[in-house]
């Protein structure tokens, strides 16, 4: 049903299957019985006239190390002195420190992204826009959505712009 659409299940570390996020609920499982109950559902090992008719095919969209920043901002400078870089108002970059230019310009953030920053919305968003297109029938959203420079939670920093 739509309850079980939102429950994942990843590897946890010694072969255990755990659910991850927020909206989950579940207790963890071992592998073994998760098979198994894959081969209640899925009719079992028995003979067949070939194994394609036992299962289904699925259109799966997997989604993987977003690294989602919503502070990246195009136009910001993509060689910033401490990352995170691509956001606003980053230090330029002073004395002998090397400049890509691209076109006589000085290398500046997309509003697609770029390799030297994390992902912003607008590449979220048109990745998913696209995949729409696919008409998956299941979508597998794996994790590692945190941008790589996160604030800071210690106590008594100031700027919230450590981690």
């Amino acid at each position: 049903g739509a309850g079980a659409c939102r429950k994942m299940l990843v590897t946890g570390a010694g072969g255990r299957a755990r659910a991850r996020g927020p909206a989950f609920a579940m207790a963890p499982l071992r592998l073994p019985l998760l098979f198994l109950l894959l081969l209640a559902v899925g009719g079992g090992l028995g003979p067949s006239s070939s194994p394609l008719e036992a299962v289904a095919a699925l259109k799966v969209l997997h989604v993987t190390d977003v690294h989602l920043d919503p502070a990246y901002r195009p136009g910001s400078n993509v060689l910033c002195t401490k990352p995170p870089c691509c956001r606003a108002g980053e230090k330029e970059l002073k004395g002998n420190q090397v400049v890509k230019k691209v076109d006589g310009e000085k290398e500046v953030a997309g509003s697609l992204g770029n390799p030297n920053c994390d992902s912003p919305l607008a590449l979220l968003e048109s990745a998913l826009d696209a995949a729409k297109g696919l008409d998956p029938d299941v979508v597998i959203w794996t994790g590692d959505t945190l941008p790589h420079h996160r604030p800071s939670r210690r106590r008594g920093d100031g700027d919230g712009n450590g981690g």
